[in-house]
């Protein structure tokens, strides 16, 4: 293979990686969202029903 092949397939390589690696950030992202988003509402629904306790 001639070196302009080597450089194709190196920088089709890279530009696949780069593509892969954003779509694993946009996922992780995502994820971490619905998660802390799940936590603050499991924080605020407990903390609801510890005030209804204390009210009584």
């Amino acid at each position: 293979m001639s070196n302009m092949n080597y450089e194709k397939l190196r920088d089709d390589l890279v530009s696949w990686l780069r593509e892969r690696a954003q779509e694993a950030h946009a996922k992780g992202f995502i994820f971490g969202l619905s998660v802390g988003l799940i936590l603050l509402w499991w924080q605020v629904l407990l903390k609801g029903y510890f005030q209804k306790i204390h009210l009584v």
